[in-house]
């Protein structure tokens, strides 16, 4: 695995497990997120590294997520190229534990959390988390951009940090997710989520598609 990306990835991975606050008026985002049991999308992962928007590094996945509340199972087939994807990882996680089985030329266990946070993002893996970052935040904005799309900001305590939401009501899913780390400074990164859902036969011709791609040879869990 590319040293450089390594290190950039495993700096801004982490995934946080927490019980829920008092529901307030996320409480139909919470809900709407917690009763979708199996999701399948196209995923792309981007890191800045400037206010920009100056691409640092990309990942690229075809995701199955099957979840409940604390725990859940994920194949994905991920690469650095948008149509090329012949890494696979297949993941069962409950709480903070994870069992990885990863297939790839470039990347191996030891950076398999860090690719599933990548493809996930924690608050996809963790509805719980809404509820903590609403606590965590000095302000929160809500516009509306159009008839289906809501942007979602929160100006975090912690240092210059937000959250950036963008939440489709006619789908009842996020699309987009960015985490902006030490904004106005020369430190200032971020991470980039962006989600393109799919219905089950689409995932499964896609997947057809990305399976033999570079021969992987893998053996999921389920």
């Amino acid at each position: 695995m590319n040293n450089s990306l390594f290190f950039i990835l495993l700096l801004f991975a982490g995934i946080s497990c927490s019980e829920p606050n008092v529901k307030d008026e996320f409480g139909d985002i919470y809900d709407s997120m917690v009763e979708q049991k199996h999701l399948y999308y196209n995923v792309k992962h981007t890191v800045y590294n400037s206010e920009n928007e100056t691409p640092l590094a990309n990942i690229y996945g075809l995701v199955k997520l099957n979840r409940n509340s604390d725990s859940g199972i994920s194949s994905a087939y991920f690469g650095l190229e948008a149509h090329y994807l012949p890494n696979y990882l297949n993941s069962i996680y409950l709480e903070n534990n994870c069992v990885f089985n990863i297939s790839s030329n470039i990347f191996d266990l030891n950076s398999a959390d860090i690719i599933m946070d990548s493809l996930h993002s924690p608050i996809l893996i963790n509805a719980d988390l809404l509820y903590e970052i609403e606590k965590d935040s000095l302000n929160i904005k809500r516009k509306v951009i159009n008839n289906n799309t809501i942007k979602i900001t929160f100006d975090l305590k912690k240092k210059a940090n937000q959250l950036v939401l963008f939440w489709d009501n006619e789908i009842g899913k996020i699309t987009e997710l960015e985490y902006k780390y030490n904004l106005g400074t020369e430190h200032f990164y971020s991470r980039k989520w962006s989600f393109d859902y799919l219905s089950k036969s689409d995932y499964l011709t896609l997947e057809s598609q990305y399976k033999h791609q570079n021969q992987i040879a893998h053996q999921p869990f389920l």
